[in-house]
């Protein structure tokens, strides 16, 4: 297939680099001073025990002049916005959105067409190694979500990627938000650091009870809480149990390269735009005691852009 990776960060590198590798024409859409360090030095990627380096055809935007089977979609989710009226004049190509989004999803389908649009959400984590490389893990318990089973599922398999299938994008992106806000704010309370966090079983069972809470606003507002196993973990496992378990996961590869890394890096322009939107989300439906405490220290400017899609939703 012809593929054009919107956003060459860690995650659309390595899915870029990996489709490439799978045999598709892979085209990478970066900004400057990113597009000129990929047309020099290609893709490198460090991950599943080896280094392997793409040199892919890198752009600055969508090419009028070339058609695409599918365009991923890759950014933060407070770089979004800008991107949408891009796609939109575009005719050709399905969208696969693998991105953080609570806002709501009807919005995007309506300017882009439902027939033409994907959500998903990548299963991998990592960062920008000191060379420049992307190093990066496959989330064992996390695998790249996608909305439907289809040749886009097919294709990442294909490419070694573990695909899961869920039917209910727009809860399972609002489940991972709440999710993902606490553990983050737990984390840059604690310096930035999932080790140090660990350390802590005070912050991690005070971390438990936020998502928990955050779970069960959502739950009462009628939003499906998904996948199953991450809600049990935080809803229906015991306490301690629970406990112990995230702060294994905070010490090992999870937590170390998966989701500190991102949250450090977006601490000041993507991850308050999720934390506002967050808050939005369970606004009215608490008690969300430990949750409010846990967000109340996360602030940014960008945070306007998540209330603005979501009023497009």
């Amino acid at each position: 297939m012809k593929i054009l990776i919107y956003g060459a960060g860690v995650i659309g590198q390595v899915y870029g680099g990996r489709l490439a590798q799978a045999g598709h024409a892979v085209t990478l859409l970066a900004r400057a001073p990113a597009s000129r360090a990929l047309a020099e030095q290609g893709v490198r990627l460090r991950g599943d025990g080896e280094t392997v380096r793409h040199v892919l055809p890198v752009v600055t935007q969508i090419p009028p002049d070339q058609a695409f089977d599918v365009i991923f979609v890759c950014v933060r989710q407070d770089q979004l916005a800008p991107v949408l009226p891009e796609l939109a004049e575009t005719t050709h190509g399905l969208v696969v959105f693998l991105l953080n989004h609570c806002a709501g999803l009807t919005g995007i389908r309506g300017l882009l067409g439902p027939d033409r649009v994907l959500f998903g959400f990548p299963g991998l984590g990592g960062g920008r190694a000191a060379d420049g490389a992307i190093e990066y893990i496959q989330i064992r318990q996390q695998h790249t979500t996608l909305e439907r089973d289809d040749a886009v599922a097919r294709m990442l398999r294909e490419a070694g990627f573990a695909v899961d299938v869920c039917g209910d994008m727009d809860g399972w992106l609002k489940t991972h938000a709440v999710f993902v806000t606490a553990m983050g704010a737990a984390i840059l309370a604690a310096q930035g650091d999932s080790v140090a966090l660990a350390a802590d079983p005070a912050a991690v069972r005070a971390l438990v009870a936020a998502v928990g809470e955050g779970f069960g606003a959502l739950a009462r507002q009628g939003v499906a809480v998904v996948p199953r196993p991450l809600r049990l973990i935080f809803t229906s496992v015991p306490r301690f149990a629970a406990v112990r378990y995230w702060r294994a996961q905070l010490r090992g590869p999870v937590g170390t390269l998966a989701i500190a890394p991102h949250i450090r890096v977006t601490r000041d322009s993507e991850f308050p735009v999720l934390v506002k939107g967050v808050r939005e989300l369970v606004a009215g439906y608490g008690p969300t005691p430990h949750l409010d405490r846990l967000l109340a220290g996360i602030g940014g400017h960008a945070a306007g852009t998540g209330s603005e899609l979501g009023r497009n939703a």
